[in-house]
């Protein structure tokens, strides 16, 4: 199977978004995934395919660490694993893609071991994320602002349903349609 003969679930993300798309060429087809070592983005063909797939789609792939682990309670050589082996594994499965945004697990960092987190080696290869992400927070400033740091970025998450929880998607929708003279952009 080549990557052109795959096909997005239409209930998926990919699948929404790609018809969107066709319907509104106006809205670009971008955004990230952000992945585990493990099993990842069921379907048909290869997890090199599928991948593939999204980046030439001009989708981005991040780092979400290979099992998820607190930072907050790891030592350097894990910090560096967990990165490590989700950047590299991308990097082998799409000849090269540098994967640099991170979406810390459960939005927490390492007071002692932040710029391991920032960048980092393992097994003889380089990580650098330009991009880090918290979770369960506000919508971002401008990238210009000076209050905008790239390595501490608040992120919201997007779930399923359509249930206001507290800083995450729905939430901040209902708050920008009350107040619609407020910006938001993308920064990536």
């Amino acid at each position: 199977m080549r990557v052109g003969d795959l096909i997005a679930n239409p209930n998926s993300a990919v699948g929404v978004m790609e018809k969107f798309n066709s319907e509104y060429p106006d809205f670009e087809l971008n955004g990230t995934f952000f992945i585990n070592s493990t099993s990842f983005f069921a379907g048909e063909g290869t997890q090199s395919e599928r991948l593939n797939y999204l980046i030439d789609k001009g989708f981005e792939i991040g780092n979400h660490t290979s099992t998820h682990v607190n930072f907050s309670k790891a030592s350097i050589d894990t910090i560096q694993k967990e990165i490590g082996v989700v950047s590299n594994l991308v990097s082998e499965l799409t000849n090269g893609y540098d994967v640099s945004a991170l979406a810390l697990p459960y939005g927490i960092s390492s007071k002692e071991y932040k710029s391991y987190i920032a960048e980092g080696e393992y097994n003889g290869v380089n990580y650098k994320n330009r991009i880090i992400l918290l979770v369960g927070s506000t919508p971002v400033y401008s990238a210009d602002n000076e209050k905008t740091n790239l390595l501490s970025l608040p992120r919201v998450r997007a779930r399923g349903g359509n249930k206001a929880v507290e800083y995450d998607l729905y939430y901040w929708l209902e708050i920008m349609e009350k107040n619609p003279e407020k910006k938001y952009e993308r920064i990536s």
